[in-house]
């Protein structure tokens, strides 16, 4: 399964979420060094990420294959001390520089690829005892907005299916399909550091319609029934508080290429 979200990249720029700080704290003191390193991000989408790392002191190459979410990434870092970052469009499966780096993080991105040729790819371009980082994040089902927008999707006949390759597997570790797990091992890849992290993030009615314009489930629906949609789901959050405290989960792995 795959997603076009070139078709939402304006929504996504403006309203996909950050990764809270204390995340890439927690990867620091698992002796993960982003300053003054390269560091490649694969599916960067609108720079979210690849921005974070740069303000760090990474020096950056985010890949993206969405020349739409380039263009948005590349008017983000204008204006900004996050200079030391560019962006190349291309595949995680089949991108290339002319050089090694030490360090390759996926936020959000690892179940869109082509798992196999982008470790076989991450093999060419990842220095001996490179790290690799794999993070996602989702926010919680279980909250009281999130079933009335789950709600909405369904009144409107939006399919919810687990995002790309997460749909292969129910079965879990870490938040993570157990089979990825296995391909990382069998690629000479080894865990050394896996954990989860929850966290709440406040939103107003409106970025959270605009975050849900831009999940997959509605990337590949018309602009105007995305907008229909959360036009209803705009109306149905009257009487909520202004701020929506939404929980998150994330989930980080953190692998060393042997």
């Amino acid at each position: 399964m795959t997603s076009e979200f070139g078709n939402v990249s304006d929504d996504y720029a403006k309203y996909r979420d950050a990764l809270p700080q204390v995340l890439f704290n927690q990867l620091i003191d698992q002796g993960v060094c982003f300053a003054g390193n390269q560091i490649i991000e694969l599916g960067a989408g609108t720079g979210i990420i690849s921005r974070d790392l740069a303000m760090l002191g990474a020096h950056v190459i985010g890949i993206e294959p969405s020349p739409q979410m380039i263009e948005q990434a590349e008017r983000s870092v204008l204006g900004t001390s996050a200079g030391s970052v560019r962006y190349i469009c291309a595949a995680a499966e089949s991108f290339e520089v002319d050089h090694r780096v030490p360090i390759m993080i996926a936020v959000r991105a690892w179940h869109w690829f082509d798992r196999t040729k982008t470790l076989q790819n991450i093999d060419k371009h990842l220095t001996e005892d490179g790290i690799l980082i794999i993070i996602n994040s989702i926010f919680r089902s279980d909250s009281d907005i999130a079933q009335l927008t789950f709600g909405v999707l369904q009144d409107h006949g939006i399919e919810m299916k687990p995002a790309g390759s997460h749909s292969s597997t129910s079965l879990r570790r870490n938040g993570f399909p157990v089979d990825w797990f296995g391909e990382w091992e069998q690629h000479q890849f080894q865990v050394v550091a896996e954990w989860q992290y929850e966290y709440a993030l406040p939103y107003s009615h409106d970025a959270w319609c605009g975050k849900i314009r831009s999940v997959s489930w509605l990337t590949d629906i018309e602009e105007d029934v995305r907008m229909l949609v959360t036009a209803d789901l705009m109306g149905r959050l009257k009487g909520h508080a202004a701020l929506l405290h939404i929980s998150h989960q994330a989930s980080v792995v953190v692998l060393r290429k042997r």
